[in-house]
């Protein structure tokens, strides 16, 4: 077997930096890759088998399996980045035809707002009321008198006709 030094001579550097272009690694790390496979070569540590192929062609063979391996990971990666944006997006209803539609109906006055937005700054009794009790019902259950309720939420709702 051929010595450490003259294993790495067989591999070009344009061989090499197509493999980090490939991988998307550094070229310094491509070039290591590479030296600790011709020193396995050289230590009789590796798998390579003459039958088969020169060392260059098991040494570029190994680098190319890396440069592959390498750049499916970084794609992986990407494609997770991209799915995690997407989920962020969709979580917000942020889908421009969504948007779209909304502003229509907007224009055309057949809105109806997230009532989760409009009952979320209500006190315990404006939600009762708001949700069909009476004043006495909700008196009764919070507590606070029946005047003071009606006073409350009709001063909260003066636009609102038709309060109870």
């Amino acid at each position: 077997m051929k010595q450490y030094s003259e294993l790495y001579k067989l591999l070009t550097q344009t061989d090499l930096a197509r493999v980090a272009r490939k991988a998307r690694m550094d070229i310094d790390d491509v070039r290591q890759e590479a030296r600790l496979l011709c020193w396995s070569m050289a230590t009789g540590q590796s798998t390579y088998n003459e039958q088969k192929g020169t060392p260059k062609q098991y040494i570029m063979g190994c680098l190319w399996g890396l440069a592959d391996h390498e750049h499916f990971h970084a794609h992986q990666e990407a494609n997770e980045a991209t799915d995690h944006l997407m989920e962020i997006m969709e979580d917000e209803g942020s889908n421009p035809l969504e948007k779209l539609l909304e502003d229509e109906k907007l224009k055309t006055g057949h809105y109806l707002p997230d009532s989760t937005q409009f009952t979320a700054a209500m006190t315990l009794e404006e939600m009762l009321w708001f949700s069909g009790a009476s004043y006495a019902a909700i008196s009764e259950f919070t507590g606070i008198g029946k005047t003071t309720v009606f006073k409350r939420i009709s001063k909260k709702f003066q636009g609102l006709k038709g309060l109870k």
